[in-house]
This record gives C-alpha cells, structure tokens and sequence, in this order.
C-alpha cells in the first residue's frame, strides 16, 4: 500500500455505474473515492524499484559487516503484489530485478485443477 501514487493520481472509475443493490452508492465507497487500485498505473513503479535498490544494499553492507563464517552469502527480498505481473512498462521494469517467482494458490475442492 505504501507504493500506491496519491489517490488523485490514480486511474478512476465510475462508482455510478456498479449494481448497488441498494441503487445508491453505500458511504464508505463514497468516502473512499473513486481510485482504482487494482490498476498499475496506481503504483509508483520507480519507488518500488528504488526500494528494491535500496535494500539491497542495505543487506550486502550488513552482509559484509559479519564476521560469522556460516552467514549467508545471499538474502532474499520478497516483493508481494499481483500488479506486479501487470502488462505495464513499470511493472515490467521491477520484474528485471525477479530471479523467482512464487505463486500460491489453494484448491477449493476435489474438482479443482
């Protein structure tokens, strides 16, 4: 959440248009505004990327400063986000920086595959 662009910079959508069982849009929708977070453009590309960045160095500095014989020699930065798969030219930057992905997934029921 900490990577989303101000909600004013986001994509919208149309609130008016959803099927409100009610056929008014409930308050805490309105409240919440009309970005639209499941959209990539709504993520600030550059500053996921500048953390990646950022923590790597961190790490590779605590990992040098280490005098213990059997630390790691790598370490591992998880990067959470759906968007992140996103056909985006932001999202595709961030993925230059992925050795791995990891998708989990549950089955609901026998039937299921």
């Amino acid at each position: 959440d900490e990577f989303y662009k101000p909600k004013e910079k986001c994509p919208t959508f149309d609130l008016k248009t959803l099927p409100w069982p009610s056929g008014n849009i409930p308050k805490p929708f309105e409240a919440r505004g009309n970005a639209d977070l499941n959209d990539p453009d709504s993520v600030s590309w550059m500053r996921v990327l500048a953390e990646i960045h950022k923590s790597q160095l961190e790490i590779e500095e605590k990992l040098s400063q280490t005098t213990i014989k059997t630390a790691p020699k790598k370490s591992i930065i998880i990067i959470e986000g759906l968007l992140l798969l996103a056909d985006h030219e932001g999202a595709s930057i961030v993925r230059t920086e992925i050795d791995q992905y990891i998708l989990l997934d549950t089955k609901r029921s026998d039937q299921d595959d």
